[in-house]
């Protein structure tokens, strides 16, 4: 009975003192890892090191508490252990460890060691576990505390970035712009249902990664080169879920040339073909479904199908359904016929909307590039004309309206040749450089008419003025087309390319939008009473 009363005593110490000791470990091991993510935050600030790993400090008191967790478990702590110190405890003369003792070592029961136990047995009854290993956590939590505000103080304190250096004020405010437009971007996708229901998962996903990178892009601290990498990280994801996307439009090129060949339309090049093939098969299962086509009217269906699969094969293409259905209408089963071309129809349908959906995704990544471009100075906007494009930050060079090397000495005079008038004093444009190549008068009038006195009127050239600058050979005299012209013509020619030739929709954009800037008609408006063009002011 005395020696059950020890034993069950000793295993409630025992438990009691893991369960302190413990504590104690895990406690020193926040209070560590809280003092390594003021160091590793200080750092950052100091230097400007690793800013675009600011918030891992989160990861440093986390990895010292599953540390300190497991080097108490692989801690031993045997019973004579907790003994030990009980009696030290309780000033108990090492009667719990030599009771202990004996039980394990199973000694004959000998007068005294009866009187040990009796003796040990009502020693224990009075003994409470929470005295003998009472919880300290007044002293743990004020050193936690203490380290917290020094943390506190750390995040609040301001990026120096002695050995970085701070990024341009201009170039943050450039970020936190493209990063609202990127978080909008994000919230019209979370609304925005796929039309295939296959495509949830990859529009979940690109929503998240969106989020993701607009809260990224917001930390002050970020930098030009991380924001760019984070953008382009994004961009290679929507890619992969879209690269099926450049097969389809293939297969429908070859498609619209096999199916629409025949047919003199303008508006074929812009028409989808798996759409109208949807209506196509739609139409034709209806017809069929009426049990009172004659026989020229079956023949006429039999021939428009054939074409149809024909069109197919030679786009690498191949319908089951379809083949299907002209085996029932060869054998005279038109009702069969026309539930294949349903079906037909249902799957061209389907592969219709996948790809506008794979659109929507590209557009995505169009939106990114144009935040890559207006982050990297290669395209600028009034939405910061605080920031100035500076040689080599774009894709060409600004214009000055005289020369070609720029390097002359500029003036403050507007330039001679209206054509070469920036749109934007802030905003380099291929406007000047268009009309520079294209124009119907040269501005280097210094040069091939110095010797003539009075001013050049706004009037037809007769003969060509003579100029430093490199192209053609010229033969004899002649007039050369005003800017207008050649923009018109060179602009039907790329609106025709871009309908017949196979170009990914996002340089159909890009191409578009550079024949909108150099537009030589843009700020001139015409005058009623006249007729003629004038300039905006």
């Amino acid at each position: 009975m005395e020696e059950s009363m020890i034993l069950q005593k000793i295993r409630e110490l025992y438990h009691r003192y893991r369960m302190i000791t413990g504590w104690e470990k895990i406690a020193g091991g926040i209070f560590t890892g809280l003092i390594l993510a003021c160091i590793y935050i200080a750092f950052v600030k100091v230097t400007g090191f690793w800013t675009g790993y600011y918030w891992y400090f989160i990861a440093l008191p986390i990895a010292s508490v599953i540390v300190a967790f497991v080097l108490h478990q692989f801690k031993k702590v045997s019973f004579m252990d907790v003994a030990l110190k009980s009696d030290e405890k309780l000033q108990l003369k090492e009667k719990l460890s030599t009771a202990l003792e004996w039980i394990e070592q199973q000694k004959i029961r000998t007068p005294m060691f009866r009187g040990l136990l009796r003796d040990t047995a009502q020693a224990s009854k009075e003994v409470k576990e929470s005295k003998v290993f009472p919880l300290e956590w007044k002293s743990p939590l004020k050193k936690i505390s203490a380290v917290s505000v020094f943390l506190v103080v750390f995040l609040w304190m301001p990026t120096f970035s002695l050995f970085t250096g701070q990024e341009d004020p201009k170039i943050v405010r450039a970020i936190q712009q493209e990063a609202k437009k990127i978080e909008e971007s994000a919230k019209k996708l979370e609304k925005k249902q796929p039309k295939n229901p296959a495509n949830l998962k990859k529009f979940k996903k690109a929503e998240k990664e969106l989020k993701k990178l607009a809260s990224e892009l917001k930390s002050p601290d970020i930098k030009k080169r991380e924001a760019l990498a984070k953008i382009s990280r994004v961009q290679d994801s929507l890619s992969q879920d879209t690269k099926q996307k450049a097969d389809m439009e293939k297969m429908e090129q070859e498609l619209k040339k096999a199916l629409f060949s025949g047919e003199n339309k303008d508006d074929k090049g812009d028409e989808d073909a798996f759409g109208e093939l949807s209506k196509k098969m739609q139409n034709l299962a209806e017809k069929l479904k009426n049990e009172k086509l004659s026989k020229e009217e079956k023949e006429q269906i039999q021939k428009e199908l054939e074409k149809i699969k024909n069109a197919l094969e030679q786009s690498g293409q191949k319908n089951e359904n379809l083949e299907k259905a002209l085996e029932n209408m060869k054998k005279g089963n038109d009702k069969k016929a026309g539930q294949n071309l349903s079906e037909a129809g249902e799957q061209f349908q389907q592969r219709q909307s996948e790809m506008d959906d794979m659109e929507s995704l590209e557009e995505l990544g169009d939106e990114l590039e144009e935040s890559q471009d207006m982050i990297s100075g290669r395209k600028m906007s009034g939405n910061y004309p605080d920031m100035e494009f500076k040689e080599g930050d774009g894709e060409g060079e600004a214009d000055f309206g005289k020369g070609s090397t720029n390097k002359e000495e500029k003036t403050n005079q507007p330039p001679s040749n209206i054509y070469t008038k920036r749109q934007h004093q802030s905003t380099p444009d291929r406007r000047g450089t268009y009309e520079k190549l294209y124009g119907a008068t040269r501005n280097e009038y210094e040069k091939a008419t110095g010797q003539v006195k009075g001013k050049i009127s706004k009037g037809p050239t007769i003969r060509s003025l003579r100029s430093n600058k490199q192209g053609a050979p010229r033969i004899g005299d002649k007039a050369k087309e005003s800017p207008g012209e050649v923009y018109a013509r060179y602009k039907a020619l790329n609106e025709e390319a871009l309908k017949k030739e196979k170009i990914p929709s996002r340089y159909k954009k890009l191409i578009r939008n550079y024949y909108d800037e150099i537009d030589p008609n843009q700020g001139k408006e015409t005058d009623q009473g006249t007729g003629k063009e004038t300039e905006e002011n």
